[in-house]
């Protein structure tokens, strides 16, 4: 997120204006999912890697059974095991949106 240069902003009731860099980026963390153009997936890890690693860097009690959830939801709960380059693209999409999803954002980007 732009820090707020001007006017009032808020979020979900949050008034973002003069909040640190950390403050924002805590905010951001606990309250968006982004979905980017480019995946990026990391290539090493399987699908349900890719979703459950970042809950588990943030302490997540059960990160991936939430991944596994997830990953369902989107349809690919016979794909966990793969690798993104044995995904096709589409299905590598639904793999960001999965983790996008994991940490339950109030606001997907």
């Amino acid at each position: 997120l732009e820090r707020v240069d001007s006017g009032t902003v808020r979020i979900g009731g949050e008034l973002l204006n003069g909040k640190s860099e950390d403050q924002i980026a805590s905010f951001r963390g606990r309250n968006i999912g982004i979905v980017f153009q480019s995946f990026h997936l990391i290539p090493n890890m399987t699908a349900l890697e890719n979703v459950a690693v970042p809950l588990e860097l943030a302490g997540h009690a059960n990160p991936f059974g939430v991944a596994a959830r997830e990953l369902e939801a989107v349809g690919l709960s016979d794909r966990i095991t793969h690798y993104p380059g044995e995904l096709s693209g589409g299905e590598q999409q639904r793999v960001a949106i999965a983790r996008a999803l994991a940490p339950s954002p109030r606001i997907l980007i």
